[in-house]
């Protein structure tokens, strides 16, 4: 796997709420994706396994940002993923289609360039995937912003990612650790550690508070 990102306050740790897997929703275009537990798309059980480990913000997409599994503090910065059908559980179509999405992000813009460059990198060995170029084309169509953004040749480095969260429990920082599968699934894992003792404290609590709720089925 290849690494990305850096080392933040309260990495790891115990279970900060619910973690949720979704099984790979069809595509507009009718395309199937690879089944749960081929030898391509891991068993969810492992990825809910890794994810559970995980005391701070995260979350598993593939190659074409759809989302697999979350945890309890990703939907507190993110917002509910299970609020969205399975056919809209991608990233690039909550960011570009849906404004209700990520809406305690301090630049929800900047991190929405951030998931197109990043697409871009980690998609290039998928473009011949029809499920990568009807979202490509339909995306296009929907957002002259992702046109652009997709068109566009600026480099950014997604090592220097450093989202900030206005969260009712107080305001986050954040540095961004990730870890992407070189096979053909293109798995990959993203966490968002505290970037700071304040903002790993707040974490804490709110990972806390996640968990004496319990999770709310909204499938």
């Amino acid at each position: 796997m290849r690494e990305g990102g850096s080392d933040g306050a309260g990495v790891v740790g115990g279970v900060d709420g619910e973690v949720r897997a979704a099984p790979p929703a069809p595509s507009h275009t009718g395309h199937t994706p690879p089944s749960w537990g081929t030898a391509d798309v891991p068993n969810p059980r492992l990825l809910r396994s890794l994810l559970e480990h995980v005391s701070a913000p995260a979350y598993v997409t593939d190659a074409a940002t759809g989302v697999l599994a979350w945890n309890a503090l990703a939907s507190e910065v993110f917002g509910d993923y299970a609020a969205w059908p399975l056919q809209e559980r991608n990233l690039l179509r909550l960011l570009f289609t849906q404004p209700a999405f990520a809406t305690r992000l301090v630049d929800r813009d900047e991190y929405a360039a951030r998931v197109v460059h990043t697409f871009r990198q980690r998609s290039r060995a998928h473009l011949q995937d029809p499920t990568v170029v009807a979202l490509v084309e339909e995306l296009g169509q929907r957002s002259s912003r992702f046109r652009l953004l997709s068109e566009s040749r600026e480099l950014r480095r997604a090592g220097a990612d450093a989202p900030l969260v206005d969260h009712p429990a107080g305001r986050l920082a954040f540095t961004v650790l990730m870890f992407q599968d070189v096979g053909p699934a293109g798995i990959r894992f993203n966490a968002y550690l505290p970037a700071d003792p304040v903002s790993a404290d707040t974490t804490r609590a709110i990972g806390a508070a996640a968990a004496l709720n319990g999770p709310a089925d909204r499938r």
